[in-house]
């Protein structure tokens, strides 16, 4: 309880006192939606990522983001659905690039059970307009529910392509 407690000031404090600015995104595994893979999915399989990112305000260096995403995978074995959110640094010392590793926690919704989800995650981006930038993310992510319905390999690494809106 008093973690929990901790957490929640945390949270509100960062968001009410450290918000840079807020972003919106969109991501597509284009592997998965254009061609076969070893597991039995057949193009289009949608595997989409939606992200909101609390950004802080920029330092020399860049600034502290707070990830929370919703992934979301029509798969061949069953839906799957993780939810996610954590901390990260974005790099922006090169003009319009943007280089942002951030480590994640989350819950995989899949097989009738609910299973812990870390996952490390590399985005790199390049702004186009003061609102929008294109954005390239990697991921290698712990997937629990492949042990407890297969008993397979337990990270797994994916690319997604996409889209960021700046909302503020």
């Amino acid at each position: 309880m008093k973690t929990t407690s901790l957490l929640i000031i945390l949270l509100i404090s960062l968001t009410c006192y450290s918000q840079g600015s807020i972003e919106l995104s969109f991501y597509v595994d284009g592997k998965l939606l254009l061609t076969e893979d070893d597991y039995g999915n057949t193009p289009p399989t949608f595997n989409t990522i939606t992200r909101i990112q609390l950004q802080g305000y920029d330092t020399k260096l860049g600034f502290v983001t707070i990830p929370v995403s919703f992934e979301y995978a029509d798969l061949s074995g069953g839906r799957y659905i993780r939810y996610a959110a954590g901390a990260g640094f974005t790099f922006n010392t090169i003009k319009r690039l943007y280089i942002s590793p951030a480590i994640n926690y989350g819950r995989i919704v899949r097989f009738g059970g609910v299973f812990s989800s870390f996952e490390g995650v590399l985005a790199i981006s390049y702004r186009i307009t003061p609102k929008i930038k294109i954005s390239l993310l990697g991921s290698i992510t712990k997937r629990a529910d492949l042990y407890f319905q297969w008993g397979t390999k337990v990270w797994r690494e994916n690319f997604y392509g996409g889209l960021i809106y700046r909302i503020m």
